[in-house]
């Protein structure tokens, strides 16, 4: 591990570890590990602060609560925005379930031509359910 870091890299890495942690306490609200009961509010909250950080994963969490309106009111004009930043990450299940927005025209106009593009991308880094979608 090199040592030698500048202050950039530095803060750098403590945002990245920042924002792994954020994400992963909101995984766990969802899933009840935090309280003992699930809590979509605080887990949409740490995804939130994760997402802003940069953390795909999060902004991934963040589009299927909007999606399933978990702990936010169900909005799918704002779940494909989340998709759209993790897939621009390249987080290949973000660029998939936006391929199936514009296919379904949840929170898009419907766009085979654009729901296309998405499941290509998507398998591209080895999303085996992109595939089957493919025109």
């Amino acid at each position: 591990m090199d040592y030698n870091l500048n202050s950039n890299d530095k803060l750098d890495l403590i945002l990245q570890s920042n924002a792994a942690i954020l994400y992963h306490m909101g995984i766990s609200y969802a899933e009840g590990q935090m309280t003992g009961k699930v809590d979509h509010q605080k887990a949409v909250d740490c995804y939130r602060q994760a997402a802003m950080l940069g953390n795909s994963d999060a902004m991934f969490c963040l589009a299927i609560c909007y999606s399933n309106g978990y702990g936010v009111e169900l909005d799918h004009s704002i779940a494909c925005e989340w998709y759209m930043q993790a897939g621009n990450l390249g987080h290949s299940q973000a660029l998939y379930n936006l391929g199936l927005c514009y296919q379904n025209g949840l929170g898009v106009p419907v766009e085979y031509e654009t729901a296309d593009v998405y499941f290509q991308r998507a398998a591209g880094p080895g999303n085996t359910e992109a595939s089957p979608n493919l025109g």
